[in-house]
This record gives C-alpha cells, sequence and structure tokens, in this order.
C-alpha cells in the first residue's frame, strides 16, 4: 500500500504539481485512492476495497462526525495552516470521496478524464478548477454541484430504507437520507442497492442489486416493486458511497440469524459497522448490541470482520466501564460474557496463529475479573493456563501494564523481572508505564507532575509512554479526581510545550460519562482565549464524546 501509494505522486504531485497548499488533499487523496485500486486490480490482494472500508474509511467518517471536521477544499494562508489541516479529512475522506466520484461519473469516463488532465499539465501546476474540468469534459457532465457538495462541505449523510411488502412481494421501497444538525447538506449519491432474501429451502440468500441515485430527502425506488419480500436490505452494496446507513427494523431484527450466512464479507462488514455505528448515535443500546454480537463473532469467517468486531468489542468494554453505577447488573453480565468469549476464543485458536494472538490481545484490554488477573501472571509466568501462545516481550510488557492498572499486588515484582528480562530502551519506557497505570492517587498525582514539567528529564518518548497508561478505561473515578487540574491546565501546558507531546497530552482530558464533567468541558471551551490549537480541538472532541456516552447511558438505562 505504501509503494503504490508514493508511486501515484510521481502523476499526481511530481509529473503535474498542486499549485498552492490547499491543492494538498487532491494528490494525497488520489495516491491513496490508487493505491487501493491498483492492490484490488493488480496484485493478489484482492480484497483491498475490504481493507479501505475497515481502516481509511472508517477513520474518515470519525473524523468527518466530529465537532473539528471542515471540508476538504479550504484556502490556505500559509504552510502553518497547511500542516494544521493535514489530517483523515485530508487523506481519507479524500480518498473515500474520490472513489465515490469514479463511481459517480463511471469508472471508464472519470479515468479518461484522469488521464486527460495529465496530458494537458504535464510538467506544470494546477488548481482544483483544472482537474474537475478533465472528468467533466470526459464525462459529459456538470460537477458544479458535485464539487460544492462534496469539496466545500463538510458532515456526513446518513440514509435508510423503508419498505412495505404485500403477499411476499415488495409493494414500495424509499431510501431516506438525512443530515448532521450542525451541516444540513442533502447530496447525490450513486449506490447499488442490495435486496437479501433468505430461502429455506436452499438454505442460502438469494441477492438481488439494484442501481440507485440517491437526491434529497427521499428517494422512491420504483424498480424493485413486485419483488420477494427481502430479509435483509443495505442501500450501500459494494461499498460506493460515502454514507453511514441506519438499519431499518426488519434488517436489524433478521440480523443475529442471519449475517453469518452472507457470503460477501464486506458486506457482512459494513452490517456489522452499521449496528455498532447506532450504539454510538444512542440507537441501539448496549445490551442489544452485546446480545447480537455474542452470537455472531464465533460464527464469523473472515479476519478482516473478526478484527473489527474485536475492536467493537473493546470499545463496548470501556463504556460499560463508563456507566454509573446503577448499570452495575448490565456491566457485571456483559462484561463478564465479553471477557470470556475472548478468552474462549484465544484458547481455541491454533498455536501461535494471527487470529489466537489477536483474541489474547482483545482478552487482555477487556480483562477486569479476579480470574483474569490470575490467567495473566500465569502466562508471565509460563504455568498452565490452557493457552497455547507464545508471549512475545511486547505482549510480555502490555500484560504487566494490564496488571498493575488492575491492582495486582505483586506489580512492583512483575517489573522488576521484567526489566531485567528487557533493559532496553523499550522496556524503560513500558516500565515507566506499569508505574504509572497503578490505581493510586498517590501514584497518579507523582506522574502527571512528571509529564508536564518541562524540566522532569523524561524524554518525549518517556512521556508518551506515561501518558498511555496513567487513565486507563477502567480507571474513570481516579481519573474524575484529576479532571480540574487536568482542565485547568490547558492552557498553561500548551504554552511550555511543542505539538507532538500536546497531541498526547490531549488524551488525559477526561472522558467520564457524567454530567458534571460535560458541563466542565463544556465551560472550558466557552472561556477559553489563548489554548493552544491542538489541544481546544482535543477539548472539544472530549466534550462531543461526553455527551455521546451521556446518551449512550441513557439509552441502555432505559426498558428495552
Amino acid at each position: 500500500n505504501v509503494l503504490l501509494h508514493e508511486m501515484s505522486h510521481m502523476w499526481f504531485g511530481d509529473l503535474v504539481t498542486p499549485a498552492w497548499w490547499d491543492g494538498l488533499w487532491l494528490k494525497e487523496a488520489f495516491a491513496t485512492y490508487m493505491a487501493f485500486l491498483a492492490q484490488a486490480e493488480a496484485t493478489r490482494f484482492r480484497d483491498a476495497w475490504h481493507q479501505f472500508y475497515s481502516t481509511s474509511k472508517q477513520l474518515a467518517y470519525v473524523a468527518d462526525q466530529q465537532v473539528t471536521t471542515h471540508p476538504i477544499e479550504v484556502p490556505v494562508q500559509d504552510t502553518h495552516y497547511a500542516f494544521a489541516n493535514f489530517d483523515r479529512i485530508t487523506y481519507q475522506k479524500g480518498a473515500s470521496v474520490l472513489t465515490q466520484f469514479s463511481h459517480f461519473v463511471g469508472s471508464q469516463d472519470f479515468r479518461n478524464g484522469v488521464r486527460a488532465y495529465l496530458r494537458q499539465h504535464a510538467g506544470g501546476v494546477t488548481e482544483l478548477h483544472d482537474f474537475v474540468t478533465a472528468i467533466e469534459e470526459a464525462s459529459g457532465r456538470d460537477l458544479t454541484h458535485w464539487v460544492r457538495d462534496w469539496l466545500e462541505q463538510p458532515g456526513l449523510n446518513t440514509l435508510t430504507t423503508e419498505f412495505e411488502c404485500n403477499e411476499g412481494a415488495l409493494s414500495s421501497l424509499r431510501v431516506r437520507q438525512t443530515a448532521a444538525d450542525s451541516f444540513p447538506v442533502l447530496r447525490q449519491h450513486r449506490l447499488q442497492l442490495g435486496l437479501y432474501r433468505w430461502d429455506d429451502q436452499r438454505q442460502r440468500f438469494e441477492t438481488r442489486v439494484v442501481p440507485l441515485m440517491v437526491r434529497g430527502e427521499v428517494t422512491e425506488v420504483e424498480a424493485v416493486a413486485g419483488s420477494s419480500c427481502p430479509t435483509l436490505v443495505y442501500p450501500n452494496q459494494g461499498d460506493w458511497g460515502f454514507v453511514k446507513v441506519e438499519l431499518d427494523p426488519v434488517t436489524l431484527r433478521a440480523l443475529p440469524d442471519h449475517v453469518g450466512q452472507l457470503g460477501d464479507p464486506l458486506l457482512r462488514s459494513m452490517l456489522w459497522q452499521s449496528l455498532w455505528d447506532m450504539v454510538r448515535d444512542a440507537k441501539l443500546s448496549l445490551a442489544e448490541y452485546g446480545d447480537i454480537a455474542l452470537q455472531g463473532i464465533p460464527r464469523e469467517s473472515s479476519e478482516k470482520v473478526i478484527r473489527q468486531l474485536a475492536a467493537n468489542l473493546v470499545e463496548t468494554i470501556h463504556y460499560l466501564w463508563a456507566l454509573p453505577s446503577g448499570h452495575a447488573s448490565l456491566r457485571d453480565s456483559l462484561g463478564a460474557d465479553i471477557e470470556d468469549l475472548a478468552w474462549q476464543l484465544a484458547i481455541q485458536a491454533e498455536p501461535d496463529s494471527d487470529l489466537g494472538l489477536l483474541w489474547l490481545d482483545t482478552y487482555r484490554r477487556v480483562a477486569h475479573s479476579e480470574e483474569a488477573v490470575a490467567r495473566l501472571r500465569g502466562m508471565l509466568a509460563g504455568d498452565e493456563t490452557g493457552l497455547e501462545l507464545d508471549l512475545d516481550q511486547d505482549r510480555r510488557w502490555s500484560s504487566v501494564v494490564k496488571l498493575s492498572a488492575m491492582g495486582a499486588d505483586d506489580t512492583d515484582s512483575l517489573i522488576t523481572g521484567e526489566s531485567a528480562r528487557d533493559p532496553s530502551e523499550t522496556g524503560r519506557r513500558m516500565a515507566m508505564a506499569a508505574k504509572a497505570a497503578k490505581p493510586l492517587e498517590s501514584i497518579k498525582r507523582t506522574w502527571l507532575d512528571r509529564i508536564r514539567n518541562p524540566d522532569s528529564g523524561l524524554s518525549l518518548a518517556q512521556r508518551r509512554a506515561a501518558m498511555s497508561s496513567i487513565f486507563p478505561a477502567s480507571q474513570r473515578d481516579l481519573h474524575a479526581v484529576f479532571a480540574d487540574d487536568i482542565v485547568q491546565s490547558l492552557t498553561a501546558v500548551g504554552q511550555q510545550h511543542e505539538d507532538a507531546f500536546l497531541s498526547s497530552y490531549g488524551d488525559l482530558i477526561p472522558r467520564l460519562c457524567r454530567p458534571d464533567n460535560a458541563e466542565r468541558l463544556g465551560a472550558a471551551i466557552d472561556e477559553q482565549s489563548s489554548m493552544n490549537p491542538l489541544l481546544f480541538k482535543a477539548l472539544r472532541i472530549a466534550h462531543q464524546e461526553e455527551v455521546r456516552c451521556l446518551a449512550i447511558a441513557a439509552l441502555s438505562a432505559s426498558p428495552q
């Protein structure tokens, strides 16, 4: 991927160069797009577009839903401003929108337009207008509205389907498009609508794919009238669009029994992601998601989908740990089920397999019980645990850090023993991380002061190691003790340290899933006047995520 990305710059960037920094996004986004296109069509990595969906595109979706999102095409005053906006909107959303653009105008017209653009401007410099004009001439389309909606406006649209059936056949189907209140832009989307009907006799899905152009709030799909009533519906078959999909009630009900029977791993991946997005948008409770995920994960065969689901399990645990005390029953029951599933899948995996290591890493991240403490100790000691996996040094250190965070009483001896095994600079940093992870207020105070003190003698790497572990998700109560201190320190810390440090310090801004903390962060946003832009961005995102967590907690507390 990296090789192909950099090769693309021989054309977009070198043969034809942006006239100014506002054109940076095009050469970077095009290189990202071309790297995946070339992998899919010219190498053995035929599932490259699935990789694109599960990595680059997810980063773009997250960035575009944050309060700090911005248009892809923005005026750039100077190089400092250019690098401040050198982010996931530039790379990942830019590449996602170019992929969508290719489908929008047609892949051959897009290719012809790119060829004409490179021929005409070889050896010269260009602006966005030159690129768009080349695609317009090749496709015969006026793309003014596309540039306005996709490049000059931030934000992400959500699609959902609504349909009715009569005597086993579709009588009507429509696609409804919404936009966030902050960016109320409804766009045109060229997509493929997938209808999937489960055949009980043949024990397989029958699939119908219908071309679709979504415009405005509601798009009626008359072409499907009379088709067999579907078991599942997905309005972005093949991942042509840059959209979020909210699953309709019929699809949602059918998903637990049928998602594993769909033959396309990319489709399964998109359905699972839509399900998780509904949790994040407080439209599906943690309990409901947990029930479906715990049923579906053991049946999944695609490693890419499994990695996606494992990451979402970790996020589920983090939300559970953030729930207030009134949610103890859900936290304890679902948390125990997730921990147990990760352990069972780790011990059932082939010895030293990638999946075995994935589930071991997942188990360590979700571990919280006394039984987990004993298992992690046993793995470090080489005792029989039922796990046929050898811990490398990185995983040994990660286990020590986890045990320290869980309050293991032999933490100091574990750190000493591991430091003797690994006296490298990496080992020294991980020892610091383990010490900072201890669940003691006095320890947190000591390390917080050392991290922030420019004269403490700690390197940037050492400070980052300590910051990565000082307030794990399981220690929200301890984090709350220092919430005022951290928020009040932001302006001063921003003046004392370089941007490389501040990008990590922003992760310490407390996210506690508590109303008083949401008020604290909101007040800090209103009161800031001279805060470093990196820290102010982190503060705004932390406040947004605090509000999100409170909505998730409220839904999880309501009767299902």
